[in-house]
């Protein structure tokens, strides 16, 4: 009995102690708001980051190239110059290029190709790009007076056409061609005919128009005549044919040559030439000397000397009077021969 009074005892002081135990610990402070954020001022929005644009290698190129032809024009040097405007023109659509390709080529004297350049910078050019050329009028104008145009038909299509060593074109040539002015050496080729190849002036501004017939090699050759005498006339077959060095066409066979120049005897020869054969005679002429350098000249000279002399003796030898047919006293007369 005791000891539950005892167990009764400890248990009622336990409830009574516990409130003093919860009140001892330290309470939790309750969760105060979070403080407000101080305000601060708007700051512009981040600046995108843009890749830089990559450059054109072509760009870089065709300026560094532009840049080295206008170096090579302003130091005298138009042939460095077309080289690099014209590589510069492959990477680049840039008229201006054409006008400075046009420019080198005026100083190389190339006036044909300059004026080819020239025209399709007036063509393709703005007007913005054009007003930076004030005289490109008259230095078109300038241009075409120093180019001739050439009309060519040929026989044998597909012959190469050779204007001072350079091929310019086959045949049929359409339209006409555009070649500098003045004098040149014109060549037509073609497999199986004999070459022609003759001298022709070609004048500025104007229009010329040639005819060239080709000749088979199994029929004809080619016949080169040579004199040490400069400006011989040659005839061909008694046809006159020009001056030497004189280089004709003919049909294989025998030909007749005749040559001749003031102050020396005139010479005729023949010669035979064969089929696709190039042939060259060389022919001197014999200077016409006096005639008194002749040999038969003095032989002539001295029998009528001794005929002469034969007939003063006669006529001053003295007569009988009444011999002879002449009368003394009466010979008279001048020597004749």
């Amino acid at each position: 009995m005791k000891r539950r009074h005892q167990v009764a005892v400890v248990f009622l002081a336990t409830l009574l102690a516990a409130p003093h135990a919860d009140a001892a610990k330290p309470k939790p402070r309750p969760k105060s708001a979070a403080p407000a954020a101080a305000a601060t001022p708007t700051e512009p929005p981040p600046v995108p980051v843009v890749a830089p644009t990559p450059i054109d290698p072509n760009e870089a190129r065709v300026a560094e190239l532009r840049a080295r032809g206008d170096s090579a024009i302003d130091n005298g040097n138009p042939a460095d110059a077309l080289v690099a405007y014209t590589e510069a023109s492959t990477l680049s659509s840039d008229p201006a290029l054409l006008y400075n390709m046009g420019r080198a080529l005026q100083g190389l004297a190339r006036y044909a190709e300059a004026l080819d350049r020239m025209e399709a910078f007036a063509a393709k050019a703005s007007p913005e790009l054009r007003a930076r050329v004030p005289r490109l009028d008259a230095l078109i104008a300038q241009l075409r007076g120093r180019v001739a145009t050439l009309t060519l038909r040929c026989n044998v299509p597909g012959a190469e056409v050779r204007i001072r060593e350079h091929e310019v074109g086959k045949t049929p040539m359409t339209p006409s061609l555009k070649v500098d002015a003045g004098h040149a050496t014109l060549e037509v080729v073609a497999e199986g005919y004999l070459p022609d190849k003759r001298e022709i002036d070609l004048p500025g501004g104007g229009l010329s128009s040639i005819d060239v017939i080709l000749r088979s090699k199994a029929t004809n050759g080619v016949l080169l005549v040579t004199s040490p005498v400069t400006g011989t006339l040659v005839s061909i077959d008694d046809q006159p044919s020009g001056k030497v060095p004189l280089e004709a066409i003919l049909t294989a066979g025998t030909h007749t040559l005749s040559l001749g120049k003031d102050g020396y005897e005139p010479t005729r020869t023949s010669t035979v030439l064969g089929a696709g054969e190039r042939k060259s005679v060389s022919i001197p002429l014999e200077e016409v000397r006096p005639l008194t350098s002749k040999w038969w000249f003095w032989t002539i000279v001295g029998a009528a000397v001794a005929g002469g002399v034969v007939t003063v003796v006669a006529l001053t030898t003295e007569r009988k009077p009444d011999s002879g047919t002449i009368a003394p006293g009466q010979v008279g007369g001048a020597l004749r021969f």
